[in-house]
């Protein structure tokens, strides 16, 4: 036997597997995107995959974490809370799960235009809707039908703020 092939059983050589430095660089673990749970159909335009190191910094329970995405604010409706071009870190609820989220800050998508977002605090949730009221002087709220919407997302952190 040499140095380069290792006997295995049965005749069969096979090439020695290198073993990691213990002193030196540690080369970082790759996500395999393949175990990763998928996101809902509707949801994967603006979702990307985040890094659950990154994810580990923020207190979500592992069910949020599966659910949780960076979206950037392009509206002004939650202007005082929320300036634009702000990324936050939020969570996708499921319909079920809607009832939670009254009196908190959430993103709609709609199933018509799942690339816009509306930002606004949930005001009122009943069987049929969901209404939003914003922060802003110019428009007071708006008034959601639950069957038109897309996905719901509970804005959890404000992860950065951009100075325009």
């Amino acid at each position: 036997m040499n140095t380069v092939q290792m006997y295995a059983g049965k005749g069969n050589n096979v090439p020695p597997t290198p073993q990691a430095a213990k002193n030196g660089p540690q080369v970082p673990i790759l996500v395999d995107y393949r175990q990763l749970p998928e996101k809902p159909i509707c949801f994967q335009p603006l979702a990307g995959i985040i890094d659950p190191d990154y994810l580990r910094q923020f207190q979500l329970t592992p069910q949020e974490r599966q659910r949780a995405t960076l979206l950037t604010v392009a509206t002004s409706t939650m202007a005082h809370l929320i300036p634009l071009q702000t990324v936050v870190l939020a969570v996708t609820l499921n319909p079920v799960q809607y009832a939670d989220a009254e009196g908190k800050v959430v993103a709609i998508a709609l199933e018509s235009k799942p690339q816009e977002l509306v930002f606004g605090r949930v005001v009122a949730i009943d069987v049929a809707c969901i209404k939003l009221g914003f922060e802003c002087p110019v428009n007071s709220g708006v008034t959601i039908a639950r069957v038109s919407i897309g996905f719901l997302c509970l804005v959890r952190y404000i992860v950065t703020k951009t100075v325009i």
